[in-house]
């Protein structure tokens, strides 16, 4: 890890308000380990060797654009020292992980916290959107158990449609040519329109108006 990277972990800790400093939490698979299933994973631990759940977030350097904080759980033994059972989305061995041990609910969606660590402002409007995604999750899903989560079809069409638009703006941060780079959209191909001056614009009103369709979808 660098010193800019221990530097950038800090300053999202400061965001998730933690009272703790992050710590690196060895990861050691057990045959019933699932990706994605933490807490499933901690209750068959407790069950197999006694010890406790632990919550806090799992932090991750995504797309080499952005640094983000996942709600999760490891599993503390009566030493109180941590171990995740749980599958790295990247294959490592260990950890980052901010302790918040406040109960938590399987069953709610909570969103990552997420930070640019570029200087390309369209990191942003990408964070914007999975942020909006993440909200819908929160806000207008039921999950069932740790693999599906319930939704009206109105709630999954939008979702699709802000995730089109995420992969879009990732489309254009994968070119590396910064924050002029012209849209996506045909008045970018053709009358060399920047993103900043066209589509990130109308993100502005999209998105706030996809999440009033909701929102009215969801009073009827």
């Amino acid at each position: 890890m660098t010193k800019l990277q221990e530097i950038q972990i800090d300053k999202l800790g400061d965001k998730l308000k933690v009272n703790y400093e992050y710590e690196t939490v060895p990861i050691q698979m057990e045959s019933y380990s699932r990706k994605m299933q933490c807490y499933s994973n901690v209750r068959a631990k407790i069950e197999k060797d006694g010890g406790a759940i632990h919550y806090g977030w799992s932090v991750h350097f995504t797309e080499g654009i952005i640094i983000e904080a996942e709600r999760h759980a490891v599993w503390e033994n009566e030493e109180e020292d941590l171990l995740c059972v749980t599958p790295h989305p990247s294959g490592q061995s260990e950890l980052i992980f901010f302790s918040d041990n406040t109960p938590v609910d399987p069953q709610i969606q909570i969103d990552n916290v997420r930070m640019n660590i570029t200087g390309n402002k369209i990191v942003n409007d990408w964070i914007y959107l999975s942020n909006s995604v993440g909200h819908i999750y929160f806000k207008y899903t039921d999950r069932i158990n740790d693999d599906r989560v319930n939704m009206e079809k109105p709630v999954l069409n939008v979702i699709n449609q802000i995730e089109k638009y995420r992969d879009l703006v990732m489309g254009l941060i994968k070119q590396n040519k910064g924050d002029r780079v012209n849209c996506y959209c045909p008045k970018g191909h053709h009358e060399k329109r920047k993103y900043l001056n066209c589509h990130s614009k109308f993100f502005k009103n999209e998105i706030p108006r996809l999440l009033t369709e909701i929102e009215s979808y969801s009073k009827r």
